[in-house]
């Protein structure tokens, strides 16, 4: 997976040691009862034949078992020649229409098939490359180790998981010889290049390869270090590195993978000068979650919040950082997790929006971090340790998570675990009944905090400002409404709930800054361009309404709007939009043209008509140009934007909910050479490009916890 989806570094961490004390010289004591090991573990052996002129896969799988017992496997559509069971062939032809095939008991199983190979979304096929990380062999159920042999055209180098891995050149074709030794229930992958140079280096026995086209050989060393250094860091932090091997594989494919033993990173990681600001050292911590602790996907996927929350979230607490990443985490699941798209922790099985990411990875790095903020960095960390250690080659759930750290701590966590892995919703929390009182030279504080829907245990972190200083006191809150009293020496000027985010909580609206992000996941948007300037953002709305599911506004005249509305007459067809998670409604008459509309709201007749105070105050606007006219409406000073394109976002002056987001471009073009990169930088509230290259960045100041002025003289 993508690593900084959430938070980035950008020089290269040098303090972990000092910053980890506590946590890598944590012990870790000996629990009784690890998890039982398979209980059953095959042998498979793949031997295949690339023919790159037909683009066909020729294969013959082998199974060897222990004992004589039925194997289920399963078929991926590949054509299915020949299967026998100990030597004696089965019929084929019973099979020819069924995706799970159960054989018959035996030790060894042949199944001979062959797969015609085609990009898709996981695979991709060129005569220079090919990258097959599904549907290239009939997958069996449970735990196996693997083989791999393949003959391939002269020049391949070739890699899938295993300790061993190697590839011989011969004068008509290239031999390839893998071994994973370790039990494996997920499908393995293969890669096969021949524009690929190879580097090696060692980190005391384990083996660091590069696998880079040979454009970017040079990339290597400074890849192979980069490797070390985060090695040493998560040994430091985790226990030893579970494999004897480890690579990174430059591939056609975008994003970046990783895999038992290696990782795949795209051609646009590998380039990069600054190696701290690709997904290197996220994806080496799926080596531990993931690849060696593999998670029970049917139960919940535990494995990518650990791997946010020892990665992203680790290397912005070296910069000092790490309280405004979690802050992004929680902006990131206000903006994209509602009640309609919510789901728990144990039904996530992987992203495939914004919502499930926000959930899968955000909701649950900081599950992790509130248990590390509850028991302290040695227990926690003592926990994590023992829980790899417990768990290395074996399947895992959050119910074993769960008991690990009640075994640590000696406390009942089903509550803990219920409310965040079981449950869904997020408290909101809020002060009242603010009292000061003089006792002599001291000043008693009492209050109240308070929660909303569901009864949250929750361990809260309270900052009181007191003149020059400040002081943290944390209470517990177990009901709707608690009270609360403290003593200082002076009057408090402000208290703070949750300053610094340790809670997963819901944001006031003071917290969350304007940004690109909130006019895309809004569920009502208006477009407001001005006609004399309609054609140069007519990509742009395109483009917008694409991406957010924008319902369209445009300009006849200064401040008026042509509507565009449904016909009665004309039913809206859902689409399911992945952009947000929710579903948008396209309306598709030609004689309207193509329009996006949020949730099917209006059914009215087209015309005319000026933009009402209530529209503007019940939604976000996307308003195009610095001279619209809709800014004097809403009093809002036009930006500067003196570069090629420019976004300024604001929050609406009649709705502090809604944002305003002021773009202005040049000309069409230029607008065109900068749209794409918007959406990369969705959580900023102003952004600049020149000559399509982005020259400025920036988050607009939002407030820091829930906070609540104290009034001593109104008391």
């Amino acid at each position: 997976m993508i690593a900084g989806v959430f938070c980035m570094i950008n020089k290269k961490l040098t303090l972990y040691l000092i910053v980890f004390l506590l946590w890598s010289n944590s012990s870790v004591t000996t629990i009784a009862k690890a998890s039982e090991s398979p209980s059953s573990v095959n042998h498979c052996r793949l031997d295949i034949v690339i023919d790159m002129e037909r683009s066909v896969l020729r294969g013959v799988l082998e199974v060897s078992t222990d004992d004589e017992r039925e194997i289920t496997i399963f078929r991926n559509d590949l054509e299915i020649s020949k299967i026998t069971i100990d030597g004696e062939p089965t019929e084929v032809d019973s099979y020819s229409d069924e995706e799970t095939i159960t054989l018959n008991a035996g030790k060894l199983f042949r199944i001979e098939y062959k797969v015609l190979l085609s990009d898709t979304e996981d695979n991709h096929v060129s005569p220079e490359e090919i990258i097959l990380k599904d549907g290239w062999y009939p997958l069996v159920e449970g735990f196996s180790t693997y083989e791999v042999h393949a003959i391939l055209p002269p020049g391949f180098i070739a890699l899938s998981e295993g300790n061993q891995a190697y590839t011989i050149q011969q004068e008509k074709n290239a031999l390839f010889f893998s071994r994973f030794d370790v039990p494996y229930s997920d499908v393995i992958t293969f890669i096969s290049s021949k524009n690929l140079s190879v580097s090696c280096d060692y980190l005391g026995d384990t083996e660091i390869c590069t696998y880079f086209f040979k454009e970017d050989a040079s990339q290597s060393k400074k890849y192979i270090s980069w490797a070390k250094y985060y090695l040493n860091l998560y040994e430091s932090l985790l226990g030893k590195y579970p494999y004897r091997r480890f690579s990174i594989v430059e591939n056609s494919l975008p994003s970046a993978f990783s895999m038992p033993t290696f990782i795949l990173m795209t051609k646009k990681y590998i380039k990069e000068d600054n190696i701290a600001e690709t997904p290197l050292g996220h994806e080496i911590a799926h080596q531990w979650f993931g690849n060696s602790v593999f998670a029970n996907y049917e139960k919940g996927n535990w494995n990518e919040g650990l791997t946010i929350y020892f990665a992203d979230h680790l290397y912005e607490q070296l910069r000092g950082e790490d309280a405004n990443c979690r802050k992004r985490i929680l902006i990131g699941y206000e903006n994209y997790v509602h009640d309609k798209n919510t789901f728990p922790l144990s039904k996530f099985m992987e992203r495939f929006d914004y919502t499930s990411r926000s959930i899968g990875y955000g909701k649950s790095a900081m599950v992790f971090h509130m248990l590390r903020r509850q028991y302290g960095d040695e227990t926690f960390m003592n926990t994590i340790r023992h829980f790899i250690k417990a768990h290395t080659f074996k399947i895992a759930s959050w119910d074993d998570l769960q008991k690990t750290f009640e075994r640590v701590t000696g406390d009942n966590l089903t509550h803990y675990f219920q409310q965040w892995v079981y449950d869904v919703g997020v408290p909101t929390l809020d002060i009242a009944n603010l009292k000061i009182k003089q006792k002599e030279k001291n000043y008693e504080v009492t209050f109240s905090l308070l929660q909303q829907g569901t009864r949250y245990h929750l361990f809260i972190p309270l900052t009181f400002y007191l003149g020059e200083e400040k002081q943290i006191k944390f209470v517990t809150l177990s009901k709707q409404e608690d009270h609360f009293s403290f003593v200082f020496k002076e009057v408090p000027k402000e208290i703070v709930i949750d300053e610094n985010y340790d809670i997963f909580r819901k944001l006031t609206v003071k917290e969350i800054p304007p940004s690109i992000e909130r006019l895309i996941t809004d569920e009502k948007t208006i477009i407001v361009a001005p006609l004399s300037e309609r054609n140069i953002y007519s990509d742009l709305i395109d483009f917008f309404s694409k991406k957010g599911g924008i319902t369209k506004f445009i300009n006849q005249k200064p401040d008026v709007t042509q509507r565009r509305y449904f016909p009665k007459n004309i039913q809206p067809k859902p689409l399911k939009d992945l952009t947000t998670g929710g579903p948008y409604w396209r309306e598709h008459t030609k004689e309207m043209g193509p329009s996006l509309f949020r949730e099917g709201k209006h059914y009215l007749q087209m015309g005319d008509a000026r933009l009402k105070e209530t529209d503007l105050a019940s939604a976000s606007l996307l308003v195009l140009g610095t001279k619209n006219p809709i800014l004097r409406r809403l009093k809002i000073e036009p930006p500067q934007i003196d570069t090629d394109f420019g976004v300024v976002v604001k929050k609406n002056p009649l709705n502090e909910h809604k944002v305003v987001v002021i773009v202005a471009g040049k000309s069409q073009e230029e607008i065109a050479r900068s749209q794409r990169q918007i959406m990369d930088y969705r959580k900023y509230s102003i952004l600049k490009f020149n000559q399509g290259r982005l020259s400025e960045k920036l988050i607009s100041p939002s407030e820091k916890g829930v906070r609540k002025k104290v009034d001593f003289m109104s008391n």
